[in-house]
């Protein structure tokens, strides 16, 4: 009979503890109210953050277990919400001039749960980048999935889905959402 969780059996020691690392760093990322000291927080852990960005309150970053905050990588004038998700198993870029809304869930991964779980077959893991290009705006409690693009000058409407590569200069909406118009530059 097996005493231990089924996790030991999946993950590596490296891996569980590099988990509780960032776990205990996140301890003090939340005693860091401010912006700009959870900004210099971020950046002396791997992120990289240019200038006059804005990250408000109650931000969350999970699997930091995969490559730390280096994945994460965060352009000038870019505001973030309060109650943002960062999946951080792959990068998350965010150019330019770029407003995220309050509760946006950026997710760089899928994975249905153990290696036995009956979904595996169907559902294997799938795991990439999520990229904001310059000048776009994300609504309110909107998610962009693995492998998506937010092409340039983008307005993505309050609570959409995005999935795929956008057209740049439009507006989408919906779940999952649709291309509504082009933005007139």
């Amino acid at each position: 009979m097996n005493f231990l969780p089924k996790y030991f059996s999946e993950i590596s020691s490296g891996r569980l503890v590099k988990y509780l690392f960032y776990r205990c760093i996140m301890v003090f990322y939340k005693i860091l109210f401010i912006s700009p000291l959870q900004i210099i927080f971020l950046k002396l852990f791997g992120a990289e953050i240019g200038k006059n960005t804005i990250i408000e309150e109650n931000c969350k970053f999970i699997n930091l277990y995969v490559n730390g905050f280096k994945n994460l990588k965060i352009g000038n004038n870019v505001y973030i919400g309060p109650n943002c998700i960062f999946d951080l198993a792959n990068e998350i870029i965010i150019e330019d001039n770029v407003t995220l809304s309050a509760n946006i869930f950026l997710n760089t991964h899928l994975n249905v749960g153990y290696s036995d779980h009956p979904l595996m077959k169907i559902y294997p893991r799938r795991d990439g980048k999520v990229i904001t290009k310059s000048g776009s705006f994300i609504g309110i409690n909107s998610t962009i999935l693995n492998n998506s693009v937010i092409a340039e000058n983008n307005m993505i409407a309050a609570c959409s889905l995005i999935n795929f590569k956008t057209e740049k200069n439009s507006m989408y909406a919906g779940i999952p959402a649709k291309k509504i118009k082009t933005i007139e530059l």
